[in-house]
């Protein structure tokens, strides 16, 4: 690979989809879900033979800082990059420019961004994907995204449509879709066109600053105002500058207005565990005889997680049901897109020991 790729991993998010098992003090990417290692261990380890460490940064908060060194010690510990604050992740990338010329990142580098909460089979064929990926932003100095093919009606991921069109190993993109419902989800299903928002994007650094200069040209005026100035910014400054940054997903105020953007098609097992479906749905084949066991009597189409003792459900149909250790969540399966409306209604109620 002659161009010198960047890899970003996310590791900020508070994983409230995935509450009670999730907590605000150890979200889900540092915990050891789909095995003995976390799921940013597992990212990790997947993108070794993709880039070299040094090559290699995470992005948290100071709350998660101390979760990252100690479960990835062989990363540079000048390339664990935290944010003053939780914020949003358009602000994540604008930090990222900010402080790119003390990183060592430069304006040809390749930059992929990733989330560290998703579950992917197939390391072979992920890594050739981001190779295809990161060639295609390379030569067209587009965007270049990741769509995962679709393979049931989902309504908990965003959608990609495709154009006919091929550019290199990838497809120009015509637009993104919000989560649909589910008449439309069964529709997408027969469309060849659309593809699953795997929420993995690659650019050149200097893409991403035009992308920034076009479309929050505000941000792009104080990023350039501050970075002769880095090293004097003081805690309270720099957070008071990130806080008001967009409180909104880069993906909206960057990705989607965008025209020059492309997609490579996944081929590899993906799902990015953000419902509790998804997570008991994908891990149900890992059960051991030993797990907590779950009976069900005269009812149906209901997901059960439990750490410890029997559960048993009787005459209940779609419903969720995770137990920890002090916590018991009763969802019904139409509402576990919200779950973060009752984690907030918790916190508003001071409920925090539990969150």
């Amino acid at each position: 690979m002659t161009k010198s790729v960047r890899v970003l991993l996310m590791a900020g998010g508070k994983g409230t989809r995935l509450w009670p098992k999730s907590r605000k003090t150890l979200p889900k990417q540092f915990m050891p879900i789909t095995g003995h290692k976390t799921l940013l261990q597992q990212t990790v380890d997947r993108l070794s033979t993709f880039v070299h460490l040094e090559h290699l940064y995470v992005v948290t908060t100071p709350e998660y800082a101390q979760h990252v060194r100690e479960q990835i010690p062989a990363v540079n510990v000048d390339h664990i990059i935290i944010e003053p604050c939780q914020h949003s992740t358009t602000a994540s990338l604008a930090y990222i420019l900010l402080s790119s010329h003390v990183l060592g990142i430069a304006a040809d580098d390749v930059i992929v961004i990733l989330p560290t909460d998703a579950y992917i089979q197939d390391t072979v064929s992920f890594v050739q994907c981001l190779e295809n990926a990161t060639e295609l932003a390379a030569d067209t100095g587009g965007t270049v995204t990741i769509g995962v093919p679709t393979t049931y009606p989902s309504t908990h991921y965003g959608y990609i449509q495709t154009r006919t069109q091929t550019v290199g190993q990838g497809f120009k993109v015509h637009q993104f879709v919000e989560k649909p419902d589910l008449e439309t989800a069964r529709q997408y299903m027969q469309d060849n066109s659309i593809y699953w928002n795997s929420g993995i994007f690659i650019w050149k650094l200097s893409t991403l600053e035009e992308l920034v200069q076009v479309h929050l040209p505000t941000t792009y005026r104080e990023i350039t105002r501050l970075t002769p100035h880095w090293q004097e910014l003081d805690d309270e400054s720099l957070r008071q500058w990130y806080i008001q940054q967009p409180k909104q997903s880069f993906e909206y105020t960057l990705v989607e207005r965008t025209t020059d953007i492309y997609m490579v098609p996944a081929t590899f097992k993906w799902t990015d565990l953000g419902t509790w479906s998804s997570f008991i749905e994908t891990l149900s084949s890992r059960r051991t005889q030993d797990e907590a066991p779950v009976v069900m009597h005269e009812s149906h189409r209901c997901l059960v997680e439990s750490e410890r003792g029997l559960v048993a459900l009787f005459g209940v149909d779609d419903l969720i049901v995770v137990q920890t250790g002090d916590t018991l969540l009763v969802c019904s399966r139409d509402h576990e897109d919200q779950l973060k409306q009752l984690v907030d209604f918790l916190s508003e109620r001071n409920y925090d020991n539990y969150l």
